[in-house]
């Protein structure tokens, strides 16, 4: 037999508005509405407190560098060999020069941008540092430099960063290689809002006062901020060579993909709250559903049960 048109019967279930079966069915719709929130929340991390993402900083240098380097020469004094230190210093600021007038090297510093992929944002730094003294009484080398690190998407920064490199040369150094990643380290995570945080857009280094550029003192003053940068690096010796100079060569690479940590905002929280609502929300609809079905139709709790189709006009 051919089928020449169907139409869904439905099936309804009916009962008096102060009945048990009233009250059964108010009871699921209850049940199925809070209970995923309820197994949402138990599972942690309903409500996001934090999140993280990746972004390539734009990371600019400041043409601010400080160079110590630590030399021990042996000097002969009454038949017997002293030791005599001394240190180092050249900064390519003239304040802070000033203030280490005494322990003033002239030094040969030039600087390179090397942008890999030409979109403005610099993907590595290269110093090299000509130091003119004798390469066999260098005991240790530490240079600072200094950029303006700049965030733009989910998290607006700007501070001023420091790549620390210290490198010990107990045998003496003609020439010190120098190669890391400048990588952005935080205490707490940071807002994301659509204002520019700048409370740390200031460099710890003093062009005034000596004694806050005493090592410890600026390290302490800089690991209080929340967000600073880190210089991760490894670093190669050469003792011996055929000038009377020491060469410290050093890159500073950024990474392209660095993680930043932040606070998401409402609407994101609300979005990320929702959608592990609405997963629990279908299995456990079901489920209730299902059981609704098999109480009503083995007549568990009574009802009217009147079966429905669409007349069509």
């Amino acid at each position: 037999m051919a089928i020449l048109f169907s139409e869904p019967l439905l099936k309804v279930y009916r009962a008096s508005a102060f009945s048990c079966s009233f009250i059964f069915c108010w009871f699921l719709f209850m049940v199925a509405i809070i209970l995923p929130f309820f197994l949402a929340f138990s599972t942690y991390d309903f409500w996001k407190k934090q999140e993280t993402y990746l972004e390539q900083p734009k990371v600019l240098y400041r043409k601010e560098i400080l160079v110590m380097i630590y030399t021990e020469e042996e000097v002969a004094s009454n038949g017997a060999i002293i030791k005599s230190p001394s240190t180092l210093i050249f900064s390519s600021m003239g304040g802070v020069n000033e203030m280490f007038f005494s322990d003033l090297s002239p030094m040969l510093i030039k600087s390179s941008l090397l942008d890999f992929n030409f979109d403005n944002y610099p993907d590595m730094y290269e110093f090299n540092i000509t130091a003119y003294t004798d390469p066999i009484y260098v005991k240790s080398v530490k240079v600072l430099t200094f950029y303006d690190y700049k965030i733009r998407d989910r998290v607006k920064l700007d501070m001023v960063g420091m790549a620390f490199a210290e490198v010990q040369t107990p045998v003496g150094a003609s020439t010190v290689f120098i190669d890391g990643n400048l990588e952005f380290r935080q205490s707490q995570p940071l807002k994301a809002t659509t204002i520019v945080r700048n409370e740390y857009d200031t460099s710890v280094l003093s062009q005034t006062s000596s004694n806050q550029n005493y090592l410890p003192s600026l390290f302490l003053r800089y690991n209080d901020r929340n967000c600073t940068t880190y210089y991760n690096y490894q670093s190669l010796v050469m003792p011996k060579g055929d000038d009377e100079t020491c060469t410290i060569s050093m890159k500073v690479r950024i990474p392209a993909h660095q993680k930043f940590e932040y606070t998401p905002g409402f609407l994101e929280t609300m979005k990320f709250a929702w959608v592990q609502y609405l997963c629990l929300l279908i299995p456990v609809g079901y489920m209730i559903y299902s059981f609704a079905s098999f109480v009503f139709d083995n007549q568990v709790l009574e009802s009217h049960v009147t079966y429905e189709t669409k007349i069509l006009k």
